[in-house]
């Protein structure tokens, strides 16, 4: 798969994780765009749509991480992964409201991440809606 072209926004409030996960991302060859809140997220991604978006469930300040996935979805169709130190059943239920295609616990084992983004990234944007279902069923 040529991922080139794909843009993955991430979204996450601690900044050497950010750091981490933008070398590896780019390193796997995607374009990785970086917000810390939820709010800036969505005026990132209402800017410039990304291909798929990685979440952190808590997040600086107003929006958590499932909320914002879930209008990322609603107004943009973004498919979702979320990655979070929280795994509780509780937290776990929240965040399917969105319909993540994956849900990685950390610390990430980023040839797991890797796997699950071959898997969601499609090769262009007319072909993300299609996939969608596709790499949710596979996941």
């Amino acid at each position: 798969m040529d991922t080139r072209n794909a843009t993955i926004l991430h979204v996450e409030d601690e900044r050497i994780t950010a750091m981490e996960f933008n070398m590896v991302l780019t390193r796997l060859g995607y374009r990785c765009r970086t917000a810390s809140s939820g709010e800036q997220a969505l005026t990132m991604a209402r800017g410039d749509p990304p291909d798929l978006a990685i979440l952190d469930i808590m997040l600086e300040g107003g929006l958590d991480g499932i909320e914002t996935a879930l209008r990322l979805r609603a107004e943009m169709r973004v498919p979702i992964i979320f990655c979070s130190a929280y795994s509780t059943p509780e937290v776990v239920a929240q965040a399917d409201q969105a319909r993540p295609l994956a849900y990685l616990v950390k610390p990430v084992d980023f040839d797991r991440l890797r796997t699950v983004l071959e898997r969601a990234v499609p090769p262009n944007r007319c072909e993300r809606d299609c996939s969608m279902f596709r790499c949710r069923v596979f996941t």
